[in-house]
């Protein structure tokens, strides 16, 4: 299941590594579900920087799910629980609108990581 998830996730971000021309068809999609996909880049000021995904229980404090990262000129998409989030990491998620925004605000430094505080 892991893997058919993880490649879910690289057919979806291929769709976004198009020219917007290609593909019309997303923002309708994205728009209309409950579910939103955003990508959120990790600020320097992030205490998320050099912690282990399965450490800060994101899915569970934010109810959003991590299905890639992109970091530098390279996807990753089979996220491992070991992962590590680095400063500038772009981290494509899936979640409703709250959770989303809750983990946005976390990936630029503005709140500190819930009851996971350093």
């Amino acid at each position: 299941a892991a893997e058919a998830m993880g490649d879910a996730s690289m057919q979806l971000m291929m769709i976004f590594d198009e020219n917007v021309e290609f593909r019309p068809f997303a923002p309708f999609f994205l728009k209309n579900g409950d579910e939103k996909i955003w990508a959120l880049r990790v600020g320097k000021e992030s205490d998320l920087i050099d912690r282990q995904i399965s450490e800060l229980g994101i899915e569970s404090e934010t109810g959003s799910r991590i299905i890639a990262i992109k970091r530098r000129s390279r996807w990753i998409y089979d996220i491992e629980p070991e992962r590590r989030i680095r400063e500038s990491d772009v981290m494509i998620v899936r979640g409703v609108q709250d959770g989303l925004e809750e983990l946005a605000a976390y990936a630029k430094g503005e709140v500190k990581w819930g009851k996971y505080k350093r």
